[in-house]
């Protein structure tokens, strides 16, 4: 799961009647908007969102994600054309997954200053340091 992802919303047009809680109803051809952003840190769908958890993703906890709360590459005919980049994700993503990456600048992700484009990026330089982890579970 992305803490920064490369889209921050969706826009689709729903292709039928759609009914939200409570009594309010979106109509069919409404271009509906979600926050990939927020979607992901929903503590209703990924308990401790901002933590990193690849355990979340492996073949036995896999299956209790929610459908469509983990929206990574988008869904539907237009969905993302990177999803063969995946596999080069996952392999970046164990080999970070040994360091523990720290900064001088920021002490929480909480701090980090974003702005909304095309994608979601931080506003300044990242000052990142990369430490070798020394046990399996992060600190």
């Amino acid at each position: 799961m992305n803490i920064v992802g490369n889209e921050n919303v969706s826009c689709k047009d729903l292709a039928k009647l759609v009914c939200l809680e409570g009594d309010k109803l979106l109509s069919k051809g409404t271009t509906g908007i979600i926050s990939i952003f927020h979607l992901q840190r929903d503590e209703k769908y990924w308990p401790k969102p901002l933590e990193f958890d690849p355990t979340r993703f492996l073949p036995d906890t896999i299956g209790k994600i929610k459908l469509f709360s983990l929206l990574a590459f988008s869904t539907g005919p237009r969905d993302c054309l990177a999803q063969a980049m995946a596999m080069l994700k996952i392999t970046i993503a164990s080999i970070v997954g040994s360091f523990q990456i720290t900064s001088i600048l920021y002490k929480d992700i909480e701090e980090l200053n974003v702005m909304l484009s095309l994608e979601l990026k931080t506003c300044e330089a990242l000052d990142c340091h990369f430490i070798l982890r020394t046990s399996e579970k992060s600190e």
